[in-house]
């Protein structure tokens, strides 16, 4: 079912501790204010084309990495891509902007299966990046906290306090991944590859291999090796340096990349009031165990 958004509304969210971040209120759904809103309306109006790409996901869940790693295999070869992954990040691009790239386009979206064009007539593969939450949670803290636009100025405990009532943009990392299980569950024959971004840094190649696979690309093993050698983590921020934004002296993107980096954020209360609340969000989903230890 294709969306309708009715309003738009600049809203304040205010923390417990009287701190506050603007957000775009359309139509009942929180956007950051970097999204255009006639984007957000168009989205379901892209003209799809037979080769096109999706790689969706909730924020700071491996993106840019992702998207390296897709279009080196769509060159063949194991070299940066000479366009960054913005210019297709259907948010922020203008559908003529859109139709102006050129075949095959990876394009990048944050919304939920139900915003998009009608992908699954088309046949459009569709690969669907997961992160730890509380991951995804502290990164998405630290972006705010740098961001030029942004005024936020609270504390993380505070921030993990506006996402527990569903304050922040983008909504819910629980709703998001719960949306698609159930989409690709419902819809066998939809081209979905669910990819972990634990996995990408703890075995590029073998992530390299997964997404050839699903592309239906016919690569040598040598090339995937140098698109995982290309692919490390390190070797990412290295030539990503003089691309990336940089905001508050620090890389928007390609920052540490290491799993498990909310351990330095959540304290002991924290951290098993998200296990709870983990276990009771994700009970009977493919993911009900895998990140709540």
């Amino acid at each position: 079912m294709r969306m309708r958004y009715q309003t738009m509304q600049e809203i304040r969210v205010t923390d417990r501790s009287g701190k506050y971040l603007t957000l775009y209120d359309i139509d009942g759904r929180l956007f950051p204010r970097m999204v255009k809103e006639e984007n957000i309306r168009a989205i379901g109006e892209i003209q799809l084309r037979d080769d096109d790409i999706f790689l969706c996901g909730m924020p700071r869940s491996g993106h840019h990495w992702a998207y390296e790693m897709v279009n080196m295999l769509l060159s063949g070869k194991a070299e940066q891509s000479p366009h960054d992954l913005d210019r297709g990040v259907l948010e922020l691009t203008s559908n003529s902007e859109l139709d102006a790239i050129p075949s095959p386009r990876v394009m990048t979206t944050h919304v939920c299966y139900r915003f998009l064009p009608p992908v699954q007539q088309k046949k459009i593969p569709i690969i669907h990046l997961v992160r730890d939450p509380r991951d995804v949670l502290v990164s998405h803290f630290k972006l705010c906290k740098a961001w030029p636009g942004d005024n936020y100025d609270g504390t993380f405990s505070d921030w993990l306090d506006l996402y527990s009532k569903g304050k922040l943009a983008w909504g819910s990392w629980f709703d998001h991944c719960k949306d698609w299980e159930r989409v690709s569950s419902e819809n066998p024959d939809l081209r979905y590859l669910r990819l972990h971004y634990e996995d990408m840094k703890s075995n590029t190649l073998e992530v390299v291999k997964t997404i050839a696979r699903f592309l239906g690309l016919n690569v040598s093993s040598e090339l995937c090796v140098s698109i995982s050698n290309k692919c490390q983590f390190e070797q990412m921020k290295k030539d990503h340096a003089n691309r990336t934004h940089i905001w508050s002296d620090q890389m928007v993107h390609f920052q540490k990349g290491e799993p498990g980096e909310w351990k330095n954020w959540f304290n002991k209360e924290e951290t098993e009031a998200f296990s709870k609340l983990y276990k009771t969000e994700m009970a009977n989903t493919c993911l009900e165990s895998r990140y709540c230890q």
